[in-house]
């Protein structure tokens, strides 16, 4: 079997585990990830874990969270949030797995991806900042003769790296769920077979519109949102023709070892921050608009996505 995260994500060796005492502390991101503290694990500590280099920075804007979370449930026997940071998705799949992880906020490809390897299951959507929603797209040079997604085949096209869900993982399964064959590439004029498209990484999406305004690609992926920064930039010489489906912006994903009844409990605490002052400021602390329920056409897409990892697997 093809492990997910070597198959579309690479990895990064490490993880770092960071509690609540260093939330309110004045270490440095470098020093907590050079030295991290580990918060004693126990049963009463509701815990939520993200995935950063910035661990100092995520525990100040999610640890007020956790703890309100907390309160909500402490007659479920919660007395405390924590907050843990992993530096990759490998990591953070483990401590979903244990338990050490009970929720766990990301877009669509990690989200899915601990679906897959930590047995995690999905819960609600976040709006990260007011956006609720994203898609990729495939653009390609005014006058290319590309017009479908067929006529990428023999072609390489540029991506922003195996980590980035709507700049490579979420366009890639659209190619894989419409039979197109797919390979990584290391050079932008890589040949490919007929049959197939290549994929060659930049590592960020605004050298993905640089590669295609000066012609080392025929195409690229990226995010609407991207394209929309970066519009003044290249509407001149590039359109989109083709997209995906929408996705959320963020999927709130729960541990296994949340009950269904506790993670019922998580969730309503959440779709009702906005209805408090203290919950807007929560939600403000945290950078997000609101969580809600995720949208049966976004909860479509997602299974498209999940389709074209499982024939990968």
């Amino acid at each position: 079997m093809i492990d997910i995260r070597a198959k579309f994500a690479g990895l990064i060796i490490g993880a770092v585990i960071i509690g609540g005492a260093i939330a309110c502390g004045g270490s440095s991101d470098a020093d907590a990830a050079a030295e991290p503290t580990l918060d004693p694990l126990s049963g009463n500590a509701l815990t939520i874990g993200d995935i950063s280099d910035e661990p100092v920075k995520k525990i100040e804007r999610f640890k007020p969270l956790a703890d309100y979370l907390a309160s909500e449930l402490a007659d479920e026997g919660y007395t405390r949030g924590r907050v843990v940071i992993a530096q990759d998705m490998d990591e953070m799949a483990g401590l979903l797995k244990s338990g050490e992880v009970d929720i766990f906020m990301d877009s669509a490809f990690p989200a899915i991806a601990m679906k897959f390897d930590a047995e995690s299951r999905f819960l609600l959507r976040r709006w990260k900042g007011g956006d609720s929603g994203y898609w990729s797209i495939f653009a390609t040079r005014q006058g290319s003769g590309i017009e479908t997604l067929e006529d990428l085949k023999g072609h390489v096209i540029a991506a922003e790296d195996l980590n980035s869900t709507s700049g490579y993982a979420l366009p890639i399964s659209e190619l894989i769920n419409q039979g197109i064959k797919v390979k990584i590439v290391a050079q932008s004029d890589a040949p490919v077979e007929p049959d197939t498209v290549g994929i060659w990484f930049t590592r960020d999406d605004e050298n993905t519109f640089d590669a295609m305004v000066q012609g080392l690609v025929i195409a690229g992926v990226s995010s609407n949102q991207d394209m929309d920064k970066f519009s003044e930039k290249v509407d001149h010489d590039l359109i989109v023709f083709a997209q995906t489906g929408s996705v959320p912006r963020q999927i709130v994903s729960v541990s296994k070892r949340i009950k269904p009844d506790i993670a019922a409990l998580i969730g309503a605490a959440l779709i009702g921050l906005p209805n408090t002052e203290e919950g807007l400021a929560l939600l403000d602390q945290a950078k997000t608009a609101k969580f809600d329920e995720i949208p049966a056409a976004d909860s479509i897409t997602l299974g498209k996505f999940e389709s074209a990892i499982t024939t990968l697997r």
